[in-house]
This record gives C-alpha cells, structure tokens and sequence, in this order.
C-alpha cells in the first residue's frame, strides 16, 4: 500500500513537471509554432465582402382560394347539355352547362307576332303607303326648294357683279372728267393776271378740299368694288368658324371612343365585346371597391359619349350655332365624367398585379392610356370653356351685311357731303373770276372750263341713276332670294305637317306599343341566359354536380364551383410590436412544405387595422394578406404556409460576419481582427450600421476582401508582438 500512495504521487509530479516545461516552451520559442498558429488562424479567417443585407419576419399563415365563384341554375327544367366536368379547364365566356329552352323559345315566337301585329298598327295610322309616297313627294319638293334657293342667291351675286362694273365705269368717266376740268382751272389759274388778283388762302383750301374729297372717293370705291367679296370673306369667316368647332368636336368624339375602347380592353365595361386576354381578372385585384368604381365611371362614359355621338350625327346644319352650343356643352359634362373615370382607373392600376396576361408592361400601357385621357379630359374642358362666350358674340350673316351696308351708305354720305363742298368752293371761284374784267382770250378759257362742268355735272347725273338701278335691281334679286326662301319654308311646313300626324295620341299609344312589344321580346331573349351556366373569368371547374338529362327543381341545390387557382391569399396574424413594420405592397416570400419548388414571390395586399386578442390572450394582433399569384395547381385553400415578409432590404454593402465583432461594454467602440497577409492579426476600430443576425453592414473601417477573425479565437491573449500598429 505504501509502495502505491509513492507511485501515484510521482506520477502525478511529473505530469506536472511536463505541462509546465511545454508551456514555458511554448511561449519562450514562437518561431517554433508560427507554422501550426497560422493554419489554425487561416482557417477560422473569414472575408471582407459586399452582399445584400435583409431583415424579415416569419409568420405562419393560412391559403384561401382569391377568386371563387358558385353557379347554379335559379329555373326548373331538363339539362341538355354539360360541358365541362369537375377538374376541367375553362376560359372566361365557356358555356358549363344548358337547360332545354323549348318553353322559352315558344315565348319568344309569341312575342315577336305581338311585336309584328303593333308595327302593322303603327303603319296604319301613318297613313299607310299612299301617305308614305305623299311624304317623300313632299320631301323631294323640299329638296326642289333649296335648290332653287342656291340658285337666286348665286344670280344675286352675280348681278350684283355685273352692276359694280358698270358703276366703276361711270365712275371713271366721272373721274376722268374731273381731272380735265382741274387741268383746264390750274391753266386759267396759272395766268399772271389771274395769279396777282386770287388770294392764295382760297386756293389752298380748294386744292386739300379735293384732296378730301379724292381718299373719300377712294376709299368708297374700294368698299362698292368689294362689297361682295367682302361680305363673303366675311360670312364666309363665321361659318368656318361654327364649321371648325364642330370638326374639332367630331374629331375629339372619335380620339375620346379611340381611348375609351383602348381602356375597354381592361375594364371590359361596354359589355358587347370578347377579347383574346382577359385583363380584368388581375386588374385592381387588391381593392374590388376601386374596380368597381371605375368599371361604373366608364360605363358612364361611355353613355354620355354614345349620347353625344347621336346628338352630333342627328344635326344636319353645321352652320347652326345655337345646335353647337349645345353640343359644346354635353362635352363639358362628358370629359368632366372620364376625368373622374379615368382617375379611378389610375388607382385601379395601382391595386392591380402582375399575373397572367396583366404583366407591368400591359398595366404601363394602360396607365398611359388613362392619364392621357384625364390630361386630355381636363385640357379639352378648358378650351371649351373659353370658346363658348366667344361663340356668343358672333355675328350672323345677317347682321354682318347690315353692317357692311351701314358702313357703305356712311361713305356715300361722307363723298357726297366733301362733293358739295368742293363744288360750292369751285362756283365761288368761277364767281370771282367771272366779276373781273377779264380779256377776250381769258373769256373763251373760262367758259370751257364751264362747259366741262356742265359735263361733270352730267356724268354725276347718270351716276345717281345708276345707284339708283343698283339699288333697285339689288332690291329685286335680294326679293327673289326672299321668295326662295319662303318657298323652302312652306315646302318644310309641309313635311313637317306630315310628321306632325304621327304626333296624335292614338299614333302615339300605337308607337308605345310597338316599343312595349319590342321590350316584350328583348326580355324574353334576355332570358336565355338563365337557361346557361357561362364562365364569369378563367379557371377550373372545381364541383359539377350537374349531368345531361337531369331534372331540376324548385330551389335545386346543384351548383358549379369555378375557382382561379393561380391568385392565392394568405392570411397571417401579426403582434403589435410588428404590425408598425409592415405596409401594403411590401414582398414576402411563401413557403409551402411538402411541395415541390414551393416557395413562391407574393406580397402585402391588405393590412387590417382592426386588432383581434391573441389564441393567449396576452397580445393583440392583426390580420395581414398576402396575395400570391402562381401556376401551381397543387396548392389548396386551407393549407398551411411559411410567410417571410422583407422589412428591410439593403443591396450590396460591405459586410462582416456578426461574431466578428467585439463591443467595448464602457465605451460601446467596436473593432474587429485582422489577419494580414503575413499572418499578423491587426485589431481594427469599425464602425457599423445594420444587422441581420448573421451578417453585420461595415460603414468604415475595412476594405473589401480583407480577412477577420472571428470573436472566439481569443484575441486578448495574443503577445504584443503579434500585432502591429494596434489599429486604434
């Protein structure tokens, strides 16, 4: 026993002899481990390096199918015809299933003899064919009328063509005239005698008195030669004027139906028209209120727009201002309604996704389409504004040549009155000239000079003869056109008397009758639909419980189920201390378990404010969706799912390993180890932002590719010696 206790403890002694000279070894000769510390080192060095930094949160949720629909039959009858069967595929507009229409059918023959026998009803009491070939003679006599109205309103003008000419040659023979009367005074005048005894004063009076009288002159022979050109430019401008509004107004009619059939498209409002893609299944898929909404506003629209169209073609006058007032303002109200529609649209797109044949190229599309109109609505509606107390102060054709007459009849005046003075002035001068004792020679001047005169006078003479012609032939030919206006008048009175005995109430109880009859068989057509299932979107037929030869009954309960499998939602429930995190239209990630490829792209759809208590009863959450668009049809509703929502995403930033930094508890400085290339570890001060609790962001302090330590290999009990410059 003795012998074991001495064995034991020497043993035991140098055990502790050996560890101790090892490690006064160890540490007295570092050349001799640099080997096996640097591969140790290398080892557990990790690099510098840029990558994308996440922070999200994991939930659990529950899938539910978006898009589901229940058909059913609301008539008992016979099934005749099923289309399609459970797990089959169907396109928006694909008949499931049909009820046999033998008894509606017979309704609707029934319903167009009514119809028939009305309209015969009807025809009787216009008059039948006789009164119908009465009419249209009264019709072709109307035509007759206008025709001869264009043709007395040319020979007016034409006539009065021909009589300018004629008053321009009495003119210039008057004017010729004149200036050899002027020529033959400025002689007389001219003389020495005559020279010493006029008085200056009055000849200077005389000559700006003719200088007057010649711009006057002027300036209404101007008027008189284009009075008719000038009245046609004129009239002429107003109709171009009322003529260019209602073109601008056709042409916005058909850009406006152009965009509005474009937006059709996606909103698929008018109803009458199947297009290859249905877009409106993804449209506004996150907000059914704004779909709707704009669906409405376009419908709208479109009436409002139909509604003008047919006011614009049922005009036959383009140059009736009054008809295009009034059209101007069922535009206003018109592009008031798409500005409201089209902005409904624009959220519209906001809420929609891209899914299906709605790819973000197709909603940018439309988007674009959208704010042109609202653009294009609003522009429009000033314009139209702006011109309609313009078109208020045109003045008619009438009133243009009354004016034009008026300002003619001024200028005669003003001729005549300076004509007069310059005549008064003359005699006066004659006078005095006549007073003196004047020679033989000086004599025989002067009274050339008065038979030229006499001459003038004469021509003057018949000129006034000629206005007066004028004036009477224009009287004539404007009393013709009078007439051919009268007749078109009498000639309409009597179409319109034709028109106005359909006006009577038995004509008129006849004509509801027809209409009611019409609406009889439109209903009954309109029921045929009931005796089809159709498809409401693209889907798969989930449940048939229908089969050929059936027999339904009052309030049968069979029905077809069509769901959209490819638009999920799912639902998750988040604590308070989350909820502020999240926001509509942030990405999740959707994990499905047991299911091949089953993560899948979604993102935040909804967010409910109203909170819901906990399963514990300690926290209050809400309820999120998640909308999920996919082409796996192995996903059902009820299923459970992994939801990862991206709070925060941060792209390609320096980063380091989170274990590879170290603290400072007191100063809260961090700094992390660097493993240089020479296998010295140098203790770097970093400063840092974000992490994701793997990763952490370097703000500064590294470079990308340096290599660090991680926190575990101690670093604090390096020697001195194995760091250089400290890094601090």
């Amino acid at each position: 026993m003795k012998h074991k206790k001495l064995f034991v403890t020497t043993l035991f002694l140098l055990i502790w002899i050996g560890w101790w000279c090892g490690y006064a070894y160890y540490y007295s000769n570092p050349d001799a481990h640099l080997d096996t510390q640097t591969e140790f080192t290398q080892k557990t060095a990790l690099p510098v390096v840029k990558q994308d930094l996440n922070s999200t949160l994991s939930l659990i949720g529950t899938t539910k199918i978006k898009n589901q629909q229940k058909l059913k039959f609301s008539l008992p009858a016979r099934i005749v015809e099923v289309n399609k069967k459970t797990q089959d595929r169907v396109k928006k507009w694909d008949v499931i299933a049909k009820l046999d229409t033998q008894s509606v059918k017979s309704q609707i023959e029934i319903a167009q003899i009514a119809l028939e026998n009305a309209e015969v009803k009807l025809s009787k009491l216009s008059g039948g064919s006789d009164n119908a070939l009465e009419r249209e003679k009264a019709q072709m006599d109307l035509d007759d009328a206008k025709k001869t109205l264009e043709n007395k309103k040319a020979n007016l003008i034409y006539a009065s063509k021909e009589t300018t000419t004629k008053w321009d040659e009495s003119k210039l023979a008057i004017t010729k005239a004149q200036e050899e009367y002027d020529a033959m005074l400025q002689e007389f005048k001219a003389s020495d005698a005559t020279r010493k005894r006029l008085p200056q004063e009055k000849e200077q009076e005389l000559s700006l008195a003719k200088s007057k009288l010649s711009t006057l002159e002027g300036d209404l022979a101007k008027l008189n030669k284009n009075f008719d050109d000038t009245l046609k430019d004129k009239q002429t401008d107003y109709y171009d004027s009322i003529e260019r509004e209602y073109f601008d107004l056709k042409k916005n009619v058909a850009d406006l139906s152009k965009n509005i059939t474009e937006i059709d498209k996606l909103l698929q409002f008018k109803g009458d028209q199947k297009y290859v893609y249905d877009y409106q299944i993804y449209y506004s898929v996150k907000s059914s209120q704004i779909k709707n909404l704009s669906i409405d506003a376009f419908r709208k629209s479109n009436l409002l727009l139909s509604n003008l169209q047919k006011a614009y073609n049922q005009n036959t006058d383009t140059h009736d201002l009054t008809k295009l007032q009034e059209l101007l303002n069922q535009e206003i109200i018109l592009y008031t309604s798409v500005m409201n529609a089209s902005d409904a649209t624009l959220d519209g797109l906001d809420n929609s996704i891209d899914a299906g044949e709605l790819t973000t190229e197709i909603i940018s599309s439309f988007r674009s389409v959208a704010t042109t109109l609202s653009q294009d609505a609003s522009s429009k509606t000033l314009t139209i504004k702006d011109i309609i107390p313009k078109l208020k102060t045109l003045k008619t054709p009438d009133e243009i040549k009354d004016d034009l007459k008026k300002e003619l009849e001024t200028k005669q005046d003003d001729v005549a009155t300076q004509s007069q003075a310059v005549t008064k002035m003359q005699e006066e001068m004659l006078f005095t000239y006549s007073s003196w004792a004047l020679s033989e020679k000086e004599k025989q001047e002067l009274r050339k000079i008065d038979d030229k005169k006499t001459e003038i006078a004469k021509l003057q003479s018949d000129y006034e003869k000629l206005l007066s012609n004028q004036d009477f032939e224009s009287y004539s030919k404007e009393k013709e056109v009078k007439q051919a206006e009268l007749a078109v008048k009498e000639a309409q009175k009597k179409v319109d008397d034709f028109a106005n005995k359909t006006q009577n109430d038995e004509y008129s109880l006849a004509q509801n009758d027809v209409k009611q009859a019409q609406i009889s068989l439109d209903n009954e057509k309109e029921k045929l639909k009931n005796y089809e299932l159709v498809a409401p979107f693209d889907g798969l037929v989930t449940r048939n419980d229908y089969q050929v030869a059936d027999v339904l009954g009052e309030n049968d309960e069979r029905m077809v189920v069509i769901e959209n499998p490819d638009i999920l939602e799912i639902s998750v429930m988040v604590d308070q201390v989350d909820i502020t995190k999240i926001s509509k239209g942030q990405k999740a990630t959707v994990h499905y378990d047991g299911i091949e490829n089953g993560s899948f792209e979604g993102e935040v759809s909804e967010v409910n404010s109203t909170p819901k208590d906990s399963q514990d009863g300690w926290a209050t959450q809400y309820e999120v969706k998640i909308l999920l668009t996919t082409n796996n049809h192995k996903i059902f509703s009820g299923m459970k799912a992994n939801v990862e929502i991206l709070l925060k995403e941060l792209l390609w930033i320096l980063t380091v390993p989170y274990t590879a930094v170290q603290v400072d508890e007191n100063t809260w400085v961090s700094t992390v180890t660097v493993l240089e290339k020479n296998g010295k570890k140098v203790k770097k001060k970093v400063e840092t932002w974000y992490a994701d609790g793997n990763n952490i962001e370097i703000v500064s302090g590294l470079k990308e590719w340096e290599q660090v330590l991680e926190i575990d290999y101690d670093a604090n009990q390096f020697k001195p010696e194995d760091f250089e410059g400290n890094g601090m």
